[in-house]
């Protein structure tokens, strides 16, 4: 079920003096371009760390025919860029790199990505305009779920603890053999399966997914919010099994933007520009698919907050990751703030604690606990206008550190077992790799203050990729 969005896209392209007309070239092996969203696989191997980051390549301009998912082993990429890139000087880190000069004039980048041998696990062509990722258990292995706006649907594909990427046609060896191993149709939509008989079809446009265990534990079920004010469900019969759609609902503002759930509910927030009320759903679910929908929960209005007589724009929500705490934090570009949120007190509205200034485009936000550091909890949060990242101390409402010069962040993802954050640097078309161990021996010899921003700010401890900046973005 291909959407008609891929259609007015390549009108909008064409209009900007390009042609997407024909089928066109895959993008060149192991290239990063324009990367739209990261997600951690879980740890295989019982090391406590993370064995893999994913990334989902969005084509954004359509110069090829397609996008990609990417898989990188985080241990290889660790050790790579300390050796490389550790020893430099503190201003010189931002430009670090793994890949080597000399191939800086050539286009093919397989020997760029793999001068690493086995940083590159393995690599799979999807549709375009991938706009967001989220993971959940399936099987041996782990199944990462994406929303593909240029389809129309959901692209699905599963990760084995060898780090191979299976989404169809796609060897069973973890191997990057350099071939073109595309996601085949059944693992780019969903199954129409007990909601035939209702004539349901997935919405186009789809923004934003969360995946999750259902209660029974064998498979997952998963909810796509889409552009126009719609979400979906979809359901895996069994763990490994094609998803099927089960429910749709709309009525939701346009502009959702986001999607993510309460972990003590099980109720979904979706951060929404143009409004000023944070929507809300919940889901039924049964042992049976077709017993189990959607239902509207009801909206928060947004108090406390001053919109300068307009409405608000927000654009990421993070519940706090402690059992103990009962915050949310929720992203806004306008006003542009982080606003800590008193989960116990928001009946009916949102009871905004604090209101912390962030950068220009707020995009991306990520909130996570550091045991090894005096269970600091922080926030991580990307300005796609300001070209930053800013960290908040959550629990004392302060900015603790910043990182500048960066080309386009947008998504962000937390290694807490290495001190490292990701992001994906849109506009540049590489990843970037932020070392936060110098912050957090700063804050320790500090008391908290005015000052500690500039004092104990992360460091680029380099980048993945080769930097191909845009000036400007349609």
């Amino acid at each position: 079920m291909r959407s008609p969005f891929r259609a007015c896209l390549c009108a909008a392209v064409l209009l900007a003096g390009s042609g997407c007309g024909h089928d066109g070239d895959p993008p060149p092996r192991g290239r990063l371009y324009f990367p739209i969203a990261l997600e951690q696989s879980p740890d295989f191997d019982a090391d406590g760390k993370s064995d893999f980051l994913v990334v989902a390549n969005s084509n954004f301009d359509l110069r090829y025919r397609s996008g990609s998912l990417q898989a990188y082993d985080l241990n290889v990429l660790e050790a790579q860029l300390r050796a490389h890139c550790g020893p430099l000087d503190a201003d010189e880190r931002s430009t670090c790199g793994i890949n080597p000069e000399e191939d800086d004039d050539r286009d093919d980048l397989t020997e760029e990505i793999l001068v690493v041998p086995g940083l590159l696990r393995s690599e799979v062509l999807v549709g375009s305009f991938a706009d967001g990722i989220d993971s959940a258990a399936s099987g041996d292995g782990v199944r990462f779920y994406l929303p593909v706006r240029s389809d129309g649907d959901l692209t699905y594909a599963d990760l084995g603890a060898d780090g191979a990427l299976d989404c169809g046609d796609t060897p069973s060896s973890a191997a990057f053999d350099g071939e073109r191993h595309e996601c085949t149709d059944d693992h780019r939509e969903a199954e129409d399966g007990a909601a035939r008989e209702d004539g349901l079809e997935v919405p186009p446009d789809p923004i934003a997914v969360y995946a999750a265990p259902r209660p029974t534990g064998d498979g997952n079920f998963i909810v796509m919010a889409h552009r126009g004010g719609r979400l979906s469900l979809i359901w895996e019969p069994t763990a490994g099994a094609r998803p099927e759609l089960v429910d749709v609902i709309e009525g939701y503002p346009n502009e959702i933007v986001d999607l993510q759930a309460d972990p003590l509910t099980g109720n979904l927030w979706l951060p929404t520009a143009f409004e000023t009320v944070v929507p809300r759903a919940a889901v039924a679910l049964d042992e049976r698919s077709e017993d189990s929908f959607l239902f509207r929960l009801s909206d928060l209005a947004v108090a406390e907050v001053d919109f300068g007589g307009s409405f608000s724009d927000t654009r990421a929500v993070r519940f706090d990751p402690r059992t103990d705490v009962r915050r949310a934090y929720v992203l806004s570009r306008r006003p542009a703030s982080l606003w800590v949120v008193d989960l116990e007190e928001s009946v009916g509205r949102l009871r905004v604690r604090e209101a912390l200034p962030v950068g220009a485009g707020a995009s991306r936000m990520e909130v996570s606990s550091f045991a090894a550091h005096g269970d600091r909890t922080l926030a991580f949060v990307t300005g796609f206008d300001s070209r930053e990242l800013r960290v908040f101390d959550v629990d004392s409402a302060q900015a603790v550190g910043i990182v500048r010069g960066i080309g386009g962040p947008f998504e962000v993802t937390v290694d807490e077992a290495r001190d490292l954050v990701y992001i994906a640097d849109f506009r540049s078309s590489v990843l970037r790799v932020i070392d936060l161990a110098p912050m957090f021996e700063c804050l320790d010899g500090l008391m908290d203050g005015e000052g500690v921003e500039d004092q104990c700010s992360p460091l680029s401890l380099g980048t993945v990729g080769r930097p191909r900046a845009v000036q400007e973005l349609i």
